[in-house]
């Protein structure tokens, strides 16, 4: 079977595992690749003027890969322990599958595999099957290693499907690993040891290279060997290497691989090709022992496996018939794999270098010295095939991930074969692995100090906002159009020479995935109530200006807030209002500018017994030159002439916002008689929207306001206090239960998932 063919065979089994899909949140995926790669293949394949017969293989295929996916989509079975939840207080005895790792709440969190479960006041235990997602205090998970049988005692849950827009989907997230539940435990205790395992060898490793590198050098280095998968890093330093665009040196990938290989055929070199084969192929299967499979190792292998293979039979080498084998290979392995981002990447990256490195070594920087011309086309081509995904994905880029991944690539290099060899040392004895690892302490701390250096250049982490599918759709047909089409690629005449096609397509492609995003924020206007818990938290933007009331608590803000913004394209505050400074309301400021978004102007109650943290944020506002203003009465906080909020009193506060044509009555958690209080106000506090928090309403309040709808930021259920509002003609939303709250012109306050947004502009 010829090239082209194959290349046939894997689009359709591909084509056949998009559409299982088309019905999943990530189906716009599958449409882009229906819509626009499938098409310029399937005119590849049509100059090929294949026999009949190839074309029914083709539709073969791809129906075998549709059913093949579907069958193999996880689905809890009868006995699964997610068929019992919730129940508080249970107990659960069963396997632990991976090592204990750390969340960026502080605990530690590890897979465990259900045997029996026994309900509070029940005697025995039931049978039962399944995997749950465990997290326990720290302290807790002291000595847990995979393998073990362990009893843990605590609250059994289903994860909830997630509650505010753009909100990673921590359920979905979970069952496509087959996990249905969560198991939130209080007490563990060990009831088998565990047998011997890779973990072990792993675990010598990481203490040989922090034994003799320290902490977070250390660690650092372990994660550049082992990936970050395998190894407890500080999240601000994972944070610091995504915020520069390397984040691929600190997940085992194509990178690693790579070095692994050339490291072993280099020790290698000029023994019989069956020799290097079997000694490379073990090197690498050992290799992805040590680091887990995920998507990105496991096609780096295959590929790695397929060039040996090759070297050996004597073939050349097909880098894009190895590619799509690759992609077959681990589909078969786990079709659910198409929809992670890790996959996706990993395979665009890789079809960048292969299909445009050369290119943009010899056009774009054939003036540049040939090693350093080819240094940088690898970064270019990886980022140019890796943009759209990631702006539609994640709505933010490294502006300086190229000077980054220049500077840092060879350092990686080095301390990834240091590391391997003092980790391999350190398997035999771990203070002889740890004298390697201290003489490689000072290029860690070097790789750190780029990575501030590069991190505190202004701009470094452009949040631009995710875009729309039409516009990754675009920008990849332009990409792949320059790839394929052979007018594209001709530059005959002086004016192509002058100005080349590629460069036109880049101006398109950069005004396709930018220039929306700045007209769509410069026209947009609307209100977000966030689903916080009990913190009432609202984001009003009006025309590219943005108003912000209270965060949440800190991992509120870390996991739901900061993501909001950075998809909205958000980096700073022309205004930040606290309302309480308590720190389930307000702990999250602090995370904000760790985030790097700026806050203009500050306003808060007047609080005498502040917590440390949010004096700590004060503190750093005023080192910014920012004095934080009193929510005084009578004060009127004035963003443009669509927004502005009037404060009637401060304490407890209460605000009248004006957002458009939408007024808007904030009481927060004010009891009856302040409620009462408040009608004294008169007609200031007419309003169409009351928003609280949840607690007991006066029914005088209501009605004097005129409230048509009422927003209660909480998770608890307020019957009967619901019929009393329904009664009164009030329609009641509640963020716990309907998630996000929004508004807009010319719509109602409604849920978020309730908004239709196939006529905006993105």
């Amino acid at each position: 079977m010829d090239d082209l063919a194959f290349l046939g065979l894997a689009v359709a089994f591909v084509v056949g595992i998009l559409a299982s899909g088309l019905t999943n949140p990530e189906g716009g995926v599958c449409l882009l690749f229906l819509g626009v790669v499938l098409p310029i293949v399937l005119l590849r394949l049509q100059a090929k003027n294949f026999k009949p017969w190839v074309w029914l293989l083709f539709v073969l295929v791809a129906g075998g890969a549709y059913f093949y996916s579907s069958w193999r989509l996880p689905r809890p079975s009868s006995q699964d322990v997610a068929n019992r939840a919730p129940i508080q207080r249970a107990i659960v005895t069963g396997r632990v599958l991976d090592s204990p790792r750390l969340t960026r709440s502080g605990k530690a969190r590890f897979i465990l595999k259900a045997e029996t479960l026994t309900p509070p006041k029940s005697q025995a235990g039931e049978a039962v099957e399944g995997k749950l997602y465990t997290t326990v205090a720290i302290n807790q998970a002291t000595g847990v290693r995979p393998g073990q049988v362990i009893k843990v005692r605590g609250n059994l849950y289903r994860p909830s499907a997630p509650r505010n827009p753009n909100q990673f989907d921590f359920r979905q997230f979970l069952q496509r690993q087959g996990i249905f539940a969560g198991l939130a435990g209080r007490n563990l205790q060990i009831v088998k040891p565990a047998p011997w395992g890779v973990w072990q060898i792993r675990d010598r490793i990481i203490k040989a290279h922090v034994l003799g590198a320290g902490m977070p050098e250390g660690a650092l280095l372990s994660s550049l060997v082992l990936g970050s998968r395998a190894v407890d890093l500080p999240p601000a330093v994972k944070d610091d290497f995504v915020k520069v665009g390397l984040a691929h040196a600190l997940a085992a990938s194509g990178f690693h691989v790579s070095i692994v290989l050339a490291f072993v055929l280099v020790l290698y070199q000029g023994v019989p090709p069956l020799q290097r084969f079997i000694v490379g192929t073990g090197g690498l299967l050992g290799y992805l022992t040590l680091t887990g499979i995920s998507p990105s190792i496991l096609r780096a292998v295959v590929m790695g496996i397929g060039l040996l293979a090759g070297e050996l039979l004597d073939r050349k080498s097909r880098p894009l018939s190895g590619l799509a084998l690759a992609a077959v290979l681990l589909l078969l392995y786990n079709p659910l794999w198409i929809w992670d981002l890790g996959f996706q990447f990993s395979f665009l990256a890789t079809l960048g270098l292969q299909t445009s490195a050369t290119a943009i070594t010899n056009r774009i920087l054939q003036g540049l010295p040939p090693l350093l011309a080819s240094s940088l086309a690898v970064p270019i081509a990886a980022f140019i095939w890796t943009l759209p995904l990631q702006l539609y994905a994640m709505g933010a880029f490294s502006a300086y991930s190229l000077l980054a991944n220049l500077v840092a690539s060879p350092l990686f290099v080095v301390l990834i074969l240091g590391g391997i060899i003092s980790g391999i040392l350190g398997v035999i004895y771990i203070p002889g692995g740890a004298v390697l690892a201290w003489f490689l302490k000072p290029l860690t701390i070097l790789v750190l100090k780029i990575v501030a250096i590069v991190g505190g250049l202004p701009g470094s982490f452009r949040t631009t906002g995710t875009i729309a599918l039409w516009q990754m759709t675009l920008a990849y047909g332009l990409i792949i159009l320059v790839w394929l089409s052979p007018w594209w690629q001709r530059q005959q005449q002086l004016w192509e020479r002058q100005f080349p096609r590629w460069l036109l397509v880049g101006f398109l492609v950069v005004g396709i995935l930018f220039i929306p995003q700045v007209w769509q924020r410069s026209r947009l206007l609307q209100a977000t109530v966030l689903e916080s818990g009990s913190a009432p938290v609202m984001l009003i933007e009006s025309q590219g200006k943005n108003i912000l009331i209270n965060t949440g608590s800190r991992s509120q803000a870390s996991f739901n807030l900061v993501n909001f913004m950075q998809r909205q394209g958000i980096t700073r505050l022309h205004w930040g209002i606290a309302t309480q400074t308590t720190a389930d309301v307000s702990d999250g400021w602090h995370v904000l500018l760790d985030r790097g978004i700026q806050i203009e102007q500050f306003a808060d109650v007047q609080d005498l017994s502040l917590p440390q943290t949010y004096r700590q944020f004060v503190a750093d506002l005023s080192r910014a030159g920012i004095s934080p203003h009193s929510l005084e009465p009578g004060k009127t906080i004035t963003l443009d002439n669509n927004v502005t909020i009037e404060v009637l009193q401060s304490n407890p506060p209460a605000l009248v916002l004006t957002i458009g044509d939408k007024r808007w009555l904030f009481i927060g958690n004010m009891n009856l008689l302040q409620q009462r209080q408040l009608l004294g106000q008169g007609e200031k506090i007419k309003a169409a929207v009351l928003w609280w928090s949840g607690g007991e309403l006066l029914p005088e309040l209501i009605q004097k306001a005129g409230v048509k709808v009422a927003v209660a930021s909480t998770s608890k259920p307020l019957s009967p206090l619901r019929d009393q509002l329904e009664a009164l003609g009030v329609t009641v939303l509640v963020t716990g239960k309907d998630g996000a709250i929004g508004w807009r012109p010319g719509d109602e306050v409604k849920p978020l998932t309730d908004f239709d947004d196939s006529g905006a502009p993105l």
